[in-house]
């Protein structure tokens, strides 16, 4: 039968379509769309179908000026464009540019990023048509969108730029200029990652010398921590003519970054410790100096992790709590104790600095403050879009005692108090495969705990605490977000 469906939509025979499978009827769909007589075939079908199945008729009919008010009724109740659709439509349809301008927060709420740069590419290609569209992409009230949209004017018609931002320093914040805009004394900022690389491109640009400096400044004065010496210094991907891609020195960012490297280096929020590796002889010596000392305090195994570290912003956090928690303790120990299936541990004075790559749980809670479990001082995890923890750092008392050679019933009355109070521990307390989880306090009065005199007597005899505060759920958690051992 699929050799006739054309000829039964347009004589209005539509029962076949009630027994097809989804990929018939999404084929049937972009064939009668493609067809010259696709009106005819429409016409036969539409007011039998429209009705019955919106969804199938709307698909056809979307972007189609013949039937704009059949499309606008299937909207009112309730057809949606995907990212496709709104693009055929934009194209297409010639009432397209004003539904979207009119519903454009809508719309926008569910856009991919990745169809602005086809939604730019359309209106470049047909500004007179866009224009409307034009005008507002300029200054979007959403700071990332009008990023997105001066980093496609610069890679794409670099020349028009400063017809369009004939003052580029009015354009950084979510002001807009628009006719009865509500003025706010604190306009939201642009994001550090999109003001940084707006101004490699700008360094990259024929606007060099009238933008540069202006916009390093105002991120200086606007973004204690930014991303513009990584946009300066980081290799760059270029296209080599093997039909391959390389990674050369970003020899234009190296020079300007080293016109004014410490300012530069002391506000990186990520690659301070790749400078001090790579870039040494840029930087001042009593700065170099300061932070070679903290980082040669690591193990050379370490480096990955402390790339990480500095990669997910941490590094200042990091150096942060060494400085503070080294001048809060009574001794300056530093040294390495162990490292665990997830990250390394060192004592630093009368404190333990945990560095971590993930955590096995990813729950929004990972670990619940019970006086069962040491204290953290410092607590800091960055996270996927999952919630998985991609790295992070912790700081807790130092605790002096092993639990070796504790007797085991005390490790039975620490799972029962620790049911009691509603949780359950899914690894091993003491002599698993990546060493002991617990550790003793000096005393029963240094536990998490409100008012110390009321723990139970074991606890008191015996102040036994986890030291990896990970892997602890609810009693009643039917499902528990913990990674596989895999992972």
């Amino acid at each position: 039968m699929a050799f006739n469906t054309l000829e039964y939509l347009s004589q209005g025979k539509i029962d076949f379509l009630f027994s097809s499978t989804l990929y018939d009827r999404m084929s049937l769909i972009e064939l009668i769309r493609r067809v010259d007589n696709k009106n005819d075939i429409i016409n036969g079908f539409l007011s039998k179908l429209i009705d019955i199945d919106p969804s199938f008729c709307f698909k056809v009919i979307y972007d189609n000026d013949s039937y704009e008010e059949d499309t606008k009724k299937l909207l009112a109740k309730g057809e949606v464009f995907d990212d496709e659709m709104l693009l055929n439509l934009l194209a297409n349809s010639s009432w397209g540019v004003d539904y979207f301008y009119e519903h454009i927060s809508e719309i926008e709420a569910t856009l991919k990023e990745e169809t602005y740069h086809e939604i730019f590419v359309m209106l470049f290609k047909d500004y007179k048509k866009f224009s409307k569209l034009l005008a507002y992409y300029r200054a979007h009230p959403n700071t990332h969108i009008r990023f997105l949209f001066m980093e496609y004017i610069l890679e794409n018609y670099e020349d028009l730029f400063e017809v369009i931002y004939p003052d580029l320093m009015l354009y950084l914040t979510s002001i807009t200029y628009r006719e009865n805009e509500q003025l706010t004394l604190f306009p939201d900022l642009m994001a550090n990652e999109d003001i940084s690389h707006l101004a490699y491109l700008i360094l990259k640009s024929k606007y060099k010398d009238k933008y540069f400096m202006p916009l390093k400044e105002y991120i200086l004065a606007n973004y204690p921590e930014n991303d513009l010496a990584k946009e300066l210094i980081i290799p760059v991907m270029i296209y080599d003519t093997s039909y391959s891609y390389r990674y050369v020195q970003n020899e234009i960012g190296i020079a300007e970054f080293s016109r004014d490297p410490d300012r530069l280096f002391l506000t990186s929020s990520t690659e301070k410790f790749f400078i001090i590796k790579n870039y040494p002889n840029l930087i001042s010596r009593d700065i170099l100096e300061h932070y070679q000392a903290c980082y040669n305090r690591f193990r050379e195994e370490d480096t990955q992790l402390l790339d990480l570290v500095n990669m997910t912003r941490l590094g200042g956090k990091l150096l942060e709590f060494i400085d503070k928690y080294l001048t809060l303790s009574t001794r300056a120990t530093w040294r390495y104790i162990a490292s665990g299936s997830t990250g390394v541990v060192y004592q630093v004075g009368d404190f333990v600095l945990k560095m971590f790559r993930t955590k096995w749980s990813y729950e929004d809670v990972i670990c619940p403050n019970l006086f069962l479990i040491v204290k953290n001082y410092e607590e800091i995890y960055i996270r996927d879009n999952r919630g998985i923890v991609e790295c992070g750092i912790e700081v807790q008392p130092y605790l002096k005692r092993d639990a070796k050679n504790v007797d085991v019933k005390y490790l039975g009355y620490f799972l029962h108090e620790l049911e009691a109070l509603g949780y359950r521990y899914t690894d091993t307390l003491m002599s698993g495969p990546c060493g002991d989880n617990c550790r003793l306090l000096d005393s029963y009065l240094d536990a998490d705990c409100a008012d110390p005199e009321r723990l139970p007597n074991w606890f008191k005899e015996m102040p036994l605490v986890l030291v990896d505060r990970d892997r602890i759920y609810p009693n009643d958690a039917l499902y528990i977000r913990q990674l596989a051992s895999h992972y």
